[in-house]
């Protein structure tokens, strides 16, 4: 897989400091166990997965069929 440069991590967006600082600490309690770097990957995208789904988006609720009172 290509590498990142330091050109392309100029132009991704930083993670908002909490979330950035909760990825260190998970990431920093795996640190010396056997895992792949695939399973982290994996891990990362299904809770990200899970959070949104659990998240109403606001965008959908323009969608909705207006109610009559």
């Amino acid at each position: 897989p290509p590498r990142e440069t330091a050109a392309n991590a100029d132009q991704l967006s930083p993670a908002p400091a909490p979330s950035r600082d909760l990825l260190i600490h998970n990431v920093k309690k795996i640190e010396g166990k056997d895992v792949s770097t695939r399973d982290i990957v994996s891990s990362i995208i299904s809770a990200a997965n899970r959070k949104i789904q659990r998240k109403p988006r606001k965008s959908d609720k323009k969608w909705e069929a207006p109610r009559s009172p």
